[in-house]
């Protein structure tokens, strides 16, 4: 019963020590957020993931209803903040957007995904 009981006892402390690695490379929020209106241009798309990004693959592409590809600056990769980044540099028209995103996280398998916004502005 002691062998057993100190097997399953260093099975659980391997479980909990790996646990923490174990983490996926994932979306954790960002700006504008999935199907978020908006009623100002935002300045800048920046995603934060679970995991530092690898800024040698990463990529941001911002393209609109009409499928045209909208300016962005430089994108960024932030080691502390676990994100990536870049500015606006063109103006938005009213309407639908997508922000299509590419990066990789510690393993360095490569993710995709999009998240959708709309551009809304306040009228005065």
């Amino acid at each position: 019963m002691t062998r057993s009981f100190l097997s399953a006892s260093v099975i659980v402390a391997l479980i909990a020590v790996a646990a923490p690695t174990a983490t996926h490379f994932a979306v954790v929020k960002s700006t504008p957020s999935s199907n978020q209106t908006v009623a100002q241009v935002p300045r800048r798309i920046q995603i934060w993931f679970s995991q530092v990004p690898v800024e040698a693959v990463s990529q941001i592409k911002l393209t609109g209803a009409d499928k045209a590809e909208v300016a962005l600056g430089k994108v960024v990769a932030d080691k502390e903040s676990k994100s990536i980044y870049a500015d606006l540099t063109a103006a938005l028209r009213p309407g639908g957007y997508i922000v299509s995103w590419r990066s990789a996280g510690d393993d360095g398998h490569v993710q995709t995904g999009e998240i959708k916004f709309t551009f809304t502005p306040q009228k005065q």
